[in-house]
């Protein structure tokens, strides 16, 4: 996604989380090598709208997975469990 090229995956765990179909990509059953193929022609004689998906995509990666906005979620959350900042290893002691 960060690439600005158009992604196709399955619905399988968070990816829909990340993937919006024919938002930010394409979206097929698992196991369906019938629908990925589909997906596949789909993008490939259909550039207009591969460069969408990819531009869409691209556009929410860096706007939801940049490293400036990992740092600022991991410090609302350390902030929010009281900012106490301890080593990752803390909880073996």
């Amino acid at each position: 996604m960060f690439s600005g090229v158009p992604c196709i995956s399955t619905t399988l765990a968070g990816v829909p989380e990340m993937i919006t179909h024919e938002k930010t990509g394409l979206l097929v059953a698992p196991r369906s090598a019938t629908e990925l193929a589909a997906a596949m022609t789909r993008l490939l004689r259909d550039r207009v709208l591969a460069a969408a998906l990819g531009a869409a995509g691209k556009s929410f990666a860096h706007e939801q997975f940049s490293i400036e906005k990992s740092v600022e979620r991991l410090r609302r959350l350390l902030d929010e469990h009281g900012g106490r900042r301890r080593p990752i290893w803390s909880w073996w002691w």
